[in-house]
């Protein structure tokens, strides 16, 4: 069965591993395995002037997608400079950072948190099936 998850619902909490760091849970492991999916979860977050995600590792792969400011991101082994727009992908195990470097503009991020294949399957890309009903004239 669907769901949505209400952005005024989900509540934005402070991570106290982390300076200035602020975050929703937008998707739950919980919610994953509801939708048998692999997946951790997908949090969005946010960083005030000098907020970081301070170095660190996950036992899963992370996907970050920088939607608002510029940050300096720590990935491969250097320091790099990224904005809206642009995706970090971060392999299980790789220490990692993000701190926000413009004092004008909080930073905003979706990060997703997926386990590692257990299995020698290749990924395939995803199909669309497209549907009659219900038609989008009827929402206006």
């Amino acid at each position: 069965m669907a769901k949505i998850n209400r952005w005024d619902d989900m509540e934005l909490t402070k991570n106290p591993n982390h300076p200035e760091l602020y975050q929703k849970n937008f998707v739950t492991s919980s919610d994953a395995d509801n939708m048998k999916i692999a997946l951790s979860s997908v949090l969005y977050e946010k960083l005030k002037f000098h907020g970081a995600v301070t170095p660190h590792y996950h036992s899963v792969c992370e996907i970050i997608c920088i939607t608002k400011g510029e940050v300096m991101a720590y990935n491969n082994g250097k320091w790099g400079k990224c904005k809206a727009g642009d995706v970090i992908m971060v392999p299980a195990g790789e220490v990692h950072s993000v701190v926000n470097i413009n004092k004008d503009v909080e930073s905003e991020q979706i990060s997703i948190f997926i386990p590692e294949s257990e299995t020698e399957k290749k990924n395939e890309p995803f199909e669309t099936f497209m549907v009659d009903e219900p038609k989008i004239e009827d929402v206006f």
